[in-house]
């Protein structure tokens, strides 16, 4: 029934978004077991966003930052797929998760109060570029609407996987600087420039100042395109992109082949 189906979808949004606030608040093993309450028939994109969500989970267990005074957080033995979300969401999340409609109505039932969007956990920062003679191997150019996929797909792979040192404005811009300065500067200091190509970067006026900027740096220094577009979604490529040959990660990415890409001594 379509409730039940919005009802699946909702929860599972709502699991995601509570896993996202515990690994960003450090409580880890409960972000594990809210993981594990997900339904087995998610999409592929949700199986993904999981997979990647869980590796964040298990990357910072490993570096030992889920430590905090003296104790680990969120420890809790032998539990059952539903127990952790009762005994750590509280009495007002657990409402939303647990309340139960009356399967006899026919009408959708009123979609349960989102929590609130947790802080962004993004991976830190590499010292060190791989490619010489640049401040960074890669340079994001994205809608803030794609942020997750950049942020829980993109970075772990590049920087945490292969160590290439990559640049996000969120992360990387010298605060106090003029924003157009802070493109300029990051993409003639950046060997590419990954296009995070979505409908929601066709919309935004900032990515195609980012592209139209990429595109002119190359052709005044003379050098090879620093552009590479990625295709995450059905949507049309921007016309002065068209000429460039894109990756389609709609999908999945080919991560192999764009590393290869951005560690030329690797071709």
């Amino acid at each position: 029934m379509k409730w039940l189906r919005k009802k699946k979808q909702t929860y599972t949004r709502n699991i995601m978004l509570l896993g996202r606030k515990l690994l960003a608040r450090n409580n880890l093993e409960i972000a594990d077991h809210c993981l594990d309450a997900l339904s087995p028939d998610l999409t592929k994109e949700q199986k993904q966003r999981a997979a990647t969500l869980r590796s964040l989970i298990n990357e910072k267990r490993c570096a030992g930052v889920h430590e905090s005074g003296g104790e680990v957080r969120g420890t809790i033995a032998e539990s059952s797929l539903s127990t952790p979300l009762s005994l750590c969401l509280g009495d007002d999340l657990s409402e939303t998760f647990c309340k139960e409609e009356n399967p006899c109505v026919d009408e959708i039932p009123q979609a349960e109060q989102p929590l609130t969007e947790p802080q962004t956990y993004i991976v830190p920062a590499l010292s060190k570029a791989h490619n010489t003679g640049y401040q960074y191997d890669f340079f994001v150019c994205h809608s803030t609407k794609d942020s997750d996929w950049v942020y829980y797909s993109l970075l772990p792979k590049l920087e945490s996987a292969n160590q290439l040192k990559g640049c996000i404005s969120e992360r990387d811009f010298p605060l106090g600087f003029p924003v157009l300065d802070n493109i300029s500067n990051s993409i003639e200091n950046s060997y590419k420039v990954l296009l995070i190509i979505s409908q929601n970067f066709n919309n935004s006026c900032w990515c195609k100042k980012e592209y139209t900027e990429a595109i002119h740096t190359s052709v005044d220094q003379g050098q090879e395109p620093k552009i590479i577009p990625i295709k995450i979604e059905e949507c049309a490529v921007p016309t002065p992109l068209r000429p460039y040959t894109y990756m389609d990660a709609i999908n999945g990415c080919d991560w192999d082949r764009l590393v290869r890409n951005l560690k030329p001594d690797h071709l």
